[in-house]
C-alpha cells in the first residue's frame, strides 16, 4: 500500500471517529425507529398483547384491497389540492400588492402572524367561528338572508372548513417567500418591458412570474408535504369526521395505531406514506432539474453569478439616478463608485467584470500575445491580481472584435495598438477594465464565468458605465 493510500485511510478513520457522536443519536432516534416500524408492519401486534406473530405482507394486502384506504387517499388528495393552490395564489397576489407599498411592514406582520401561531390555537378559534348556532360566520350569512351551515358537522362542508383554516394560516408564509422573490426580479427587465410598452398585467405574467418560478416550485413542494402531514386542525375541528369525510392518511394512521391499537396495520400505512413522499420528492427534483431550477451537487441557496450581476447593475442604476441603496445587498468584495465617464443615457449602462484567467480555459495569460504580436506581452497574472482592486468601465465604441473573445488583453496594449492604427476601435460587446496594477479587456459573453470569478476569487470590483 502506497503512502498516499495509507494517509487517506488514516484520515478516513479519524473522520469516522469525529462523526461518531453525531451518528449515534441519528441511529438511535431515526434509523432505529424506521427499521422497527418496517418490522412491525409484517406483524399483527396490537400494543397490548405480549405475543407478536409474523404475518408477512397481510397488512399491505389488506390495505391495498380496502375501500376505506382509497377513500382516505382521495381525501388526502382533495385536501392537498384545496390547500396548495389557494395558498400559493393568494400569497402571490398579496405579495405583489404589497411589493409596491413603501410602508407595508404593518400589513406584512399582520398577515404573517397566523403562520407563527400554533395550529391548535388557530383551530380552536376557528371552531368558534364555525359554530352553527353562535358562530360569527353563520351570523354574517344571516345578514344577507342566507341559511346557516353546519360547517364542521356536515360531510358536505367539513373538508371545506379544514381547508379554509389551513389556507388562512399558510397565506402569510407564502407571501413572505414571494416578497423576497419579487424584490430579486432584475429591475432592468422591468424597465425594458416598460420601454416596450408593457403594462402591469403583462409585466406580471411575462416578467415577474417566470423570474419567481423557482420560488413557486419550492412552495408547491413544501405546501404539498405540509398538507399530507396535516393532523392538528383535523383533530380539533372534525376528529376525521363526520363519517370519515376529513380522514386523511396521517389521521388514518393515528386512528389505526392509537384508537384501534392495530399497530401492525398502522406501521404498514406509515411505510406506504413514506414511500409515497419519497417518490413525490424525487419527481419534484427531476422536474426541477429539467426546468433548470436546481442542479445536483450544488449547495442549497448558493447565490448564482447572474443574480449577483443583476444586483450589481441595479445598484449602479440607483447610484446614477441619485437614489438610496443598501450596499449590503452586494457581496462584500463588490464596491459601487461614482461613474468616471459622463452618462449619455441610462440605456447605455453595462456591466463589466474582471476574471482570473484560470476560469477561461482557452486563455493562457503567460503566453498571450494580442493579434500574434511579439512586441507586446501580457503582465504576470499574479501581479494583475496582487492589489485585488479593479475599477471597471466600458469606454470605447466601434466595430473591432477581439480575435478570440476568450482572451484577455492588457488595455494599454490595446490603446497603443489603436493609436498606431494597427487595430480598429473596440466592439461594444468588449468591456475594458482599468486597474491600479494593469488592465484587461474581456468579452461580455463570459459574464457568468467572470461573475463566478468575483465570487470565488474575491476580487474587488467597482461597476461603472459606458458612454
Amino acid at each position: 500500500m502506497s503512502k498516499s493510500k495509507k494517509y487517506l485511510k488514516k484520515e478516513c478513520v479519524a473522520a469516522c471517529i469525529f462523526l461518531l457522536p453525531a451518528l449515534i443519536p441519528l441511529l438511535l432516534f431515526w434509523v432505529g425507529p424506521v427499521l422497527y416500524s418496517v418490522g412491525l408492519s409484517f406483524t399483527n401486534w396490537d400494543m397490548i398483547s405480549e405475543e407478536v406473530h409474523f404475518i408477512g405482507i397481510e397488512n399491505y394486502y389488506s390495505l391495498l384491497h380496502s375501500p376505506e384506504f382509497y377513500r382516505v387517499l382521495k381525501n388526502t388528495l382533495v385536501f392537498a389540492i384545496g390547500n396548495v393552490i389557494p395558498s400559493i395564489i393568494l400569497g402571490l397576489l398579496i405579495a405583489f400588492a404589497l411589493s409596491g407599498v413603501k410602508r407595508g411592514v404593518f400589513y406584512k406582520v399582520f398577515l404573517f402572524v397566523p403562520y407563527i401561531t400554533p395550529m391548535v390555537a388557530v383551530s380552536i378559534v376557528w371552531s368558534w367561528i364555525f359554530e352553527p348556532r353562535a358562530g360569527i360566520l353563520n351570523f354574517l350569512l344571516s345578514l344577507f338572508n342566507l341559511p346557516g351551515l353546519k360547517w364542521t358537522q356536515s360531510s358536505d362542508t367539513a373538508m371545506l372548513s379544514v381547508i379554509i383554516v389551513s389556507v388562512w394560516k399558510q397565506i402569510g408564509w407564502a407571501m413572505i417567500f414571494y416578497l423576497g422573490a419579487i424584490k430579486k426580479v432584475p429591475r432592468n427587465l422591468l424597465e425594458a418591458a416598460s420601454i416596450d410598452g408593457a403594462g402591469n398585467l403583462v409585466k406580471f405574467f411575462k416578467v415577474i412570474l417566470p423570474s419567481i418560478s423557482p420560488t413557486t416550485f419550492f412552495l408547491i413542494i413544501m405546501t404539498t408535504i405540509n398538507s399530507i402531514q396535516a393532523y392538528d386542525q383535523i383533530q380539533v375541528l372534525t376528529q376525521g369526521g363526520p363519517a370519515g369525510a376529513t380522514r386523511t392518511i396521517l389521521y388514518y394512521f393515528y386512528q389505526e395505531a392509537f384508537e384501534s391499537f392495530n399497530t401492525g396495520k398502522a406501521s404498514a400505512v406509515a411505510v406506504i406514506l413514506n414511500i409515497g413522499l419519497r417518490l413525490l420528492k424525487n419527481e419534484h427534483i427531476n422536474s426541477a432539474e429539467k426546468e433548470g431550477y436546481i442542479k445536483r451537487d450544488i449547495i442549497l441557496n448558493e447565490e448564482q453569478p447572474q443574480n449577483t450581476a443583476d444586483r450589481a447593475i441595479e445598484m449602479v442604476l440607483k447610484k446614477i439616478k441619485g437614489e438610496q441603496f443598501t450596499s449590503e445587498l452586494l457581496p462584500p468584495h463588490f464596491d459601487v463608485v461614482e461613474p468616471a465617464l459622463p452618462v449619455a443615457s441610462l440605456n447605455t449602462v453595462k456591466l463589466a467584470l474582471i476574471s482570473d484567467g484560470g476560469l477561461i480555459p482557452e486563455a493562457n495569460p503567460d503566453k498571450l500575445k494580442p493579434n500574434g504580436s511579439t512586441t507586446w506581452g501580457c503582465y504576470n497574472w499574479d501581479e494583475l491580481l496582487a492589489d485585488k482592486h479593479f475599477v471597471i468601465h466600458s469606454g470605447y465604441d466601434g466595430t473591432w472584435v477581439l480575435e478570440n473573445p476568450n482572451r484577455l488583453f492588457p488595455v494599454d496594449v490595446l490603446r497603443e495598438f489603436q493609436a498606431d492604427n494597427k487595430i480598429g476601435t473596440l466592439h461594444p460587446d468588449v468591456y475594458v477594465a482599468c486597474g491600479n496594477c494593469a488592465s484587461v479587456a474581456a468579452s461580455k459573453t463570459k459574464g457568468e464565468q467572470i461573475a463566478q470569478a468575483l465570487l470565488t476569487q474575491e476580487i474587488e470590483a467597482a461597476i461603472l458605465t459606458s458612454t
